[in-house]
């Protein structure tokens, strides 16, 4: 637009238009300029007064400190105190019940009460659930009275039910599904327990939960081994005329172990026996070692016998006799022929009286020692004893023999150096 002058009112009022206009512009920008620089002492990404960005604790002095609003933060901040123990078994069996995924799964009851185990599981230091289910129609038919009926191991009509660990750890104050463990179909329920395992290497400690059961050929128990850090692994353990598990530390590790005793026949042998050694590693149970018993045991008694015809007492008892039990023996009987005499004693036929065994000690007369001829395990059930006698036969130079008892013991732990050991009962 062209001005001119003089201006007529026309061109006046247009123009203090415009002028109006660009002093509204130029405010702007003014006031946009002095909004975007930061000033002394501020920040020019500081959040608005109030703003949840903004909320935090403040110093002494006055000054913002900067308050943490990432995960850990918000679960520390949603974190509920712990469930006490007697709630947990309570909340457990509402999930089970509102679980759509275990359709035609109950909780197991004895005299109405939930069979369960509250331990920590996954080692947070929380007690967690483990609930024993099975496949049941009605709540009556999931009543440890119904489930462990021996009856039930010889009918032909009722199917056995299948049964499952269903684990709940505690989060937050709050139980949620940590592993449903499948346990099988099981004729006859005997129970459940907790073993510790109790490793001296492993905090937490790894626990055992097991449930045990009964079948037409003999009992067997089912493990779930917690190993503590948030796994588990599965060990089934069987008892019938020709296989046998026991629990115990053998090598004084503080730490249960599982010996799995195995017989069967074998060509030259008999009925041998195998041992296998399942020892905790790695926070499951792992097989260790195997050995024999009829085969190791012959050959300890060959090699008695050879000692003892070749009268070294001094060998027989370094071989035949293990090192802790020689030195208790030498601590109340103090020389190699009264240990010897004890550890054989004297045998009647009946008709002459039973000559001591130091009787051919001095005088070398030994030809030959019959041991009886070990064609199966002669160890009594291991869970009781681990010894047994046998009646030895003597014979002298003068054709001569003697009858003696004597007693044979396997080692607490056969694994080790020696298997076997003379014994005084």
């Amino acid at each position: 637009m062209e001005l001119k002058f003089p201006l007529s009112s026309r061109d006046f009022a247009g123009y203090s238009g415009l002028v109006k206009l660009i002093s509204i512009l130029a405010c702007c920008f003014i006031f946009g300029a002095c909004a975007t620089t930061p000033g002394a002492g501020s920040s020019a990404e500081s959040p608005i007064a109030g703003s949840p960005a903004s909320i935090g604790a403040q110093s002494q002095d006055g000054s913002q400190i900067a308050s943490s609003t990432g995960p850990e933060k918000q679960e520390q901040e949603l974190a509920a105190p712990p469930l006490a123990p007697s709630m947990l078994v309570a909340q457990a069996l509402g999930l089970l019940e509102s679980d759509r995924m275990h359709p035609g799964t109950l909780p197991v009851r004895k005299n109405g009460v939930p069979l369960s185990v509250v331990t920590d599981v996954n080692g947070d230091g929380f007690p967690d659930v483990v609930l024993l289910t099975v496949s049941a129609g009605k709540p009556a038919d999931a009543q440890f009275s119904a489930l462990s009926r021996l009856s039930l191991l010889f009918s032909q009509t009722i199917p056995p039910p299948s049964y499952d660990f269903v684990v709940y750890v505690q989060k937050n104050g709050s139980l949620r599904q940590f592993a449903t463990i499948p346990l099988g179909e099981k004729p006859v329920l005997e129970g459940m327990s907790a073993l510790p395992v109790g490793s001296a290497t492993a905090h937490p400690e790894p626990v055992v939960v097991t449930a045990s059961f009964q079948n037409s050929q003999g009992e067997e128990q089912e493990w779930a081994v917690f190993s503590g850090s948030g796994s588990f692994s599965r060990l089934s353990l069987i008892n019938t005329t020709t296989i046998h598990s026991v629990v115990r530390d053998i090598d004084n590790d503080g730490v249960p172990d599982v010996l799995v005793f195995h017989a069967g026949a074998e060509a030259g042998v008999g009925y041998e026996t195998l041992i296998t050694w399942y020892k905790f590693h790695d926070g499951s149970f792992v097989e260790f070692k195997t050995i024999n018993i009829v085969r190791n045991l012959r050959e300890f008694l060959s090699e008695s016998r050879r000692k003892l015809a070749d009268s070294d007492w001094g060998g027989f008892l370094e071989e035949a006799v293990a090192p802790e039990i020689l030195a208790g023996m030498r601590q109340t009987r103090h020389d190699d022929r009264t240990i010897i005499a004890s550890l054989f004693r004297p045998v009647s036929n009946g008709v002459n009286p039973a000559a001591p065994f130091d009787y051919f000690l001095p005088k070398r007369v030994i030809r030959n020692v019959v041991f009886p001829e070990i064609r199966e395990n002669p160890f009594p059930d291991p869970n009781h004893s681990s010894s047994f006698a046998m009646t030895v036969r003597i014979v002298c130079c003068e054709g001569e023999s003697e009858l003696y008892s004597a007693t044979v013991s396997m080692l607490p732990n056969p694994f080790g150096n020696r298997e076997f050991s003379f014994t005084v009962d």
